[in-house]
This record gives structure tokens, sequence and C-alpha cells, in this order.
């Protein structure tokens, strides 16, 4: 099982995994496309329509009003890429994107992006990120630059992001499912191993399923 921090990096090593017989399948990120035949399957969220759901929901808590920004994941990350797509395409057309950087996954860069977009505008109405794993970086700069009522909407639905949502510090997290990506692929691979499965019977991409939890819901 692979979870490929990069689309392309990763590729060699998959070839030669091809070329000694070892299947594979990936999980949660995917390769460059044109490279299906170095795995079974890919199993994940659809990063793209999860997050453009969320813009869509951020525009209308926002009343399609108002100056957003976007924390991206890291450059080259296919599931960044797509959740950043998806967030821009939700957005209605009365929201101005007016700013948007890499955060790379962590909280320290997450923190200092959001600084510097919020020093170029600071009268910003809401805040996409493409992950939980940025929203402590990101929530200490809307503090220390004394952004009250930000909306705030996240992506993986981790139990930090639904915390934050109890508390109201953060509006909503597309939730996705690991466990299911995880046990799905094993379940594959197993059956792939043991011969009882026949790999060109498996769909090339299974969806691992979404949910938007919000404060309606999060109980």
């Amino acid at each position: 099982m692979i979870d490929p921090m990069d689309a392309n990096a990763v590729l060699p090593a998959m070839q030669k995994a091809k070329d000694a017989g070892i299947p594979v399948v990936l999980t949660d990120s995917a390769v460059a496309e044109g490279n299906e035949e170095l795995y079974i399957t890919y199993i994940g969220t659809d990063n793209y329509a999860a997050a453009k759901e969320g813009a869509e929901y951020l525009t209308e808590a926002l009343e399609n009003k108002g100056n957003v920004i976007l924390v991206r994941g890291a450059n080259g990350n296919s599931v960044g890429e797509a959740r950043a797509n998806g967030y821009k395409d939700g957005l209605g057309d009365g929201i101005t994107l007016v700013g948007e950087q890499p955060g790379d996954w962590s909280n320290d860069v997450a923190k200092q992006v959001v600084e510097n977009m919020l020093q170029a505008n600071p009268d910003v109405a809401g805040i996409m990120t493409c992950s939980d794993v940025m929203l402590d970086g990101i929530l200490e700069a809307c503090s220390d630059a004394g952004l009250e009522n930000v909306l705030i909407m996240s992506f993986d639905g981790s139990d930090d992001g639904l915390a934050y949502i109890k508390e109201g510090k953060v509006l909503g997290s597309m939730a996705q499912f690991p466990d299911v990506m995880g046990s799905k692929a094993v379940e594959i691979l197993t059956g792939v191993i043991e011969g009882t499965l026949d790999p060109s019977t498996v769909e090339s991409y299974i969806d691992s399923g979404t949910i938007c939890y919000n404060a309606d819901n999060i109980e």
C-alpha cells in the first residue's frame, strides 16, 4: 500500500514493484494520470467534489458575499491540488478569493502564510484550508491579527477538527474515512496475493466517501 506524498516522485519505485510482480494499491493520494498500469486501484476521497461542497457550504454561511483566502496543501501533492481546485470552483459569484498560498501541511507554515495574506487583506470573512492539520496555525494567526468571527472551512474530519467545530472556532470540515481506505486496501491485496481476486476485475478508483461535518450534525 502506498500513500504518495508526490504524484510523480513515487513512480520509479512503483515501476520497480510492478517489474518484480508486487501488487500495489494506492490509498488517500493518487499519482499522475497515465500511470494506471502501475497499480491495481486507488482508494480515496473524491477530494475535488468534497472541497467543492465545502466551498458551497461556506458560501451559504457567508450569504454569498465577502473576501476569503485559501491555505493550500503542499505543491505537487495531488490531494492538495484537487482540494484547492474544488474549493475555488465551489465559491459563489459574490465571494472574492483574495489570496492563496501553500501551507505545506504544517502549522508553522500555515500560520506564516495566513499572517502574510491577512496583512495584505485584513477584511477577510472566510478561510478555506486543505487540511485540519493546519488549523492550529491558522487559528493562531487569526487570533494574533485580532480577526474575530471569521468562518473557517476545513478538510479531514479529524478529532481536532471536530473539536474546533464543537467549540465554534471552525465552521465545518469535509470528513474522509481513512479506516475505509486501509481496510479495503488490505482486503484487495489479500485477495490478489491469495489468488481469490482477479485484479483486472477491480475498479481503477474506489471512492471511500465523505461528509460535511458542521454544528448541525456534529453529534
